[in-house]
């Protein structure tokens, strides 16, 4: 249902701006590599190669929670003075001759969202860790060869003695070379 808000929200803004809505997207990706931020490229891409020069999301933490992100949104800006990103839950409207305050705003934002997102990574792994350590498996399924054992929420894989010894067989018989 965010996403759906998130989208009424700022179509509802952009009618109260007098900015047409172009396009929507929806990105559902993580942060924690920015090589893998496809869709945002897309995203960037996308409003280049067409001149779009109104660029409206949620909130900073929305369009970036990492500084590479956020050099690209700045190359953007800074690329030609009528474009603009509109930021209406944080208050701010950015563009390439924004007041010094208002880059301050950006920046501090950006590096709230780039913390929430550490600390993010940090709990989860710190999570993982403690399943693991619990005898938890980290995945969805059971590797082949295991299965689950428990109640739910508190499921464990155990060998599961009528695939393992075939696991077993597949190792020994490629071993062989044959």
């Amino acid at each position: 249902y965010s996403v759906g808000a998130q989208t009424l929200f700022l179509e509802k803004y952009c009618e109260s701006k007098g900015v047409d809505v172009v396009r929507t997207f929806e990105i559902a990706e993580t942060a924690s590599k920015p090589e893998r931020r496809t869709d945002f490229q897309n995203v960037t891409n996308y409003l280049t190669e067409n001149d779009i020069k109104h660029f409206a999301v949620e909130k900073v933490d929305r369009v970036t929670r990492n500084s590479k992100s956020a050099i690209a949104i700045d190359d953007w800006l800074d690329a030609d003075p009528e474009r603009m990103l509109h930021l209406p839950k944080n208050g701010l409207i950015l563009h390439k001759n924004s007041s010094s305050q208002d880059r301050f705003m950006w920046d501090i934002y950006v590096a709230v969202a780039k913390q929430y997102a550490n600390n993010l990574r940090e709990e989860v792994k710190k999570g993982v860790m403690e399943k693991l350590r619990q005898g938890w498996y980290p995945g969805t399924r059971p590797p082949v060869g295991y299965k689950h054992s428990g109640d739910n929420g508190h499921k464990i894989q155990v060998i599961d003695t009528a695939a393992a010894p075939l696991v077993k067989l597949a190792f020994e018989l490629y071993d062989t070379g044959n």
